[in-house]
């Protein structure tokens, strides 16, 4: 119930004790992120990745077509640490996005913060660090990592198989 329509209550609404978990979470991210991959700070933004997401689509799924997605950039470029830095920070950054809203609209599905917790290491922090480990401390080292993974991920077999198609 409204008093004025300055839009005061009389009562105070309650506050879901999960929004409270869901700010911790977030917190623990971005702590996560000055702590662990200082590098994507130090450069200005200055590229994005520009790409078309499907509907409902997982994070994993997500991770991959953005990295597929970031540009060649010439490693003659003057700007070429700059860019690959933004277009990581980019990138993680429309991860945590992704799983933030998966999260908010599962909201009641939570019974504590130790299950939106898990939640976040298995199904977000676990894909991610697939593509750059939390060990690294270089754009240099999560642009040798997503090689690294991107490898991990061809198919061996069925290319020897049927060949390269080109």
């Amino acid at each position: 119930q409204y008093v004025s329509d300055d839009d005061s209550y009389y009562i105070t609404k309650d506050f879901d004790p999960n929004f409270e978990n869901l700010l911790m979470l977030q917190n623990k991210f971005a702590n996560y992120l000055k702590n662990n991959w200082k590098w994507l700070y130090f450069t200005p933004k200055c590229a994005s990745v520009k790409v078309d997401y499907t509907f409902n689509m997982t994070i994993e799924k997500m991770l991959q077509v953005t990295i597929e997605c970031i540009p060649n950039i010439p490693p003659e470029d003057k700007n070429y640490e700059s860019k690959l830095s933004s277009c990581y920070l980019d990138m993680i950054l429309k991860a945590w996005g992704l799983f933030y809203s998966k999260v908010e609209e599962n909201l009641k599905s939570y019974n504590n913060y130790q299950e939106m917790e898990d939640d976040y290491n298995k199904n977000f922090m676990e894909k991610l660090n697939k593509w750059i480990p939390s060990n690294c401390n270089s754009v240099w080292e999560a642009k040798d990592a997503i090689a690294a993974e991107k490898l991990r991920r061809v198919d061996w077999l069925g290319l020897l198989m049927n060949g390269l198609k080109l």
